[in-house]
């Protein structure tokens, strides 16, 4: 409901840290009157439910040859609180050697 009296609050965000299972969170607000409002909900953390995070890579395709001693990958991910920890795949077996290679 917007009031008629000041503009809108702008949308803020907090992290608030979770422990796995229930966590009881209260929301209170005040104002510069002194008015307060409070609210409470529950949330569950369960790490049960959770699903295998999905990465795919846009650039360096399977079989490119490359020319050089680096490369850099680029992809998404569908989760974004995923953490890249390396590249666990050797770089010789994404560069095709023959017909492919840099000349």
């Amino acid at each position: 409901m917007k009031s008629l009296h000041s503009p809108p609050v702008p949308d803020q965000a907090y992290d608030v840290p979770l422990a796995t299972n229930d966590n009881f969170i209260t929301l209170r607000v005040t104002d510069r009157a002194g008015h307060t409002a409070t609210t409470h909900f529950d949330v569950v953390l369960d790490y049960r439910q959770a699903t295998n995070p999905v990465i795919a890579l846009t650039w360096l395709t399977n079989g490119m040859a490359l020319c050089g001693g680096s490369f850099t990958l680029r992809g998404w991910a569908d989760d974004p609180s995923m953490k890249l920890k390396g590249v666990e795949e050797s770089v010789q077996t994404w560069v095709k050697q023959g017909e492919n290679e840099c000349k």
